[in-house]
């Protein structure tokens, strides 16, 4: 569903009109080959809305497996009024987008720490309470990028560029604050190179 891309509302059925389906939809019928499907579209094309499923037979290039196939697809009413419809729950649809960004987000922060601890962090051997503290750092680097970048997004058709302009500064001030320590101006360059480049190809 459009309106549902992450899952918040589970179908017990999919139907469609054969009259006015597409590929996608002809191929919800397991087992359907893509080819016999077009050709389906073909023949609908040429010969007119089909006036009842029967007219299947009439394809040649279907095979007498994917036409019972089809035909046992046919609706059924009767089982279609017994089945028990979901309910539409408000909190899934706003919860299931919430859960899936936050999936990534910590996906995305693990790698991202993953590869700065191994070029960096374990060269400098640091206490665990220092690595934790590094950790958290950048979580936070990355929690501010990522709203960042989903702001932009809703707030400007030029959300790339605005993005790329911010990158640009928050270098230019890691250059500065850092402008005497080397090693923490190397790492969190490369941290803040990673994290932009992660945002970068999500907002493409």
């Amino acid at each position: 569903m459009v309106i549902d891309p992450f899952g918040a509302i589970v179908m017990p059925v999919y139907t469609f009109d054969l009259n006015a389906s597409d590929i996608e939809d002809i191929l919800t019928i397991k087992g359907l080959k893509k080819e016999e499907g077009l050709k389906i579209i073909a023949y609908r094309k040429e010969n007119g809305f089909f006036n009842s499923l029967e007219e299947i037979k009439n394809i040649p290039e279907i095979s007498a497996e994917s036409i019972n196939k089809i035909l046992n697809c046919k609706f059924d009413q009767k089982y279609f009024e017994e089945i028990q419809r979901p309910g539409l729950s408000y909190k899934s649809l706003l919860w299931a987008p919430i859960k899936s960004l936050l999936i990534r987000i910590l996906v995305y922060f693990a790698i991202i720490f993953s590869i700065i601890y191994f070029f960096f962090i374990h060269k400098e051997k640091p206490l665990l309470k220092r690595t934790l503290a590094i950790l958290l750092k950048y979580l936070l680097f990355w929690i501010l990028f990522v709203l960042t970048g989903f702001t932009m997004v809703i707030l400007s058709e030029q959300a790339l560029q605005i993005f790329i302009l911010g990158y640009a500064f928050i270098i230019l001030s890691t250059l500065f604050f850092y402008r005497k320590n080397k090693i923490k101006r190397k790492r969190t360059l490369f941290a803040m190179s990673l994290m932009c480049l992660l945002i970068i190809i999500s907002i493409i």
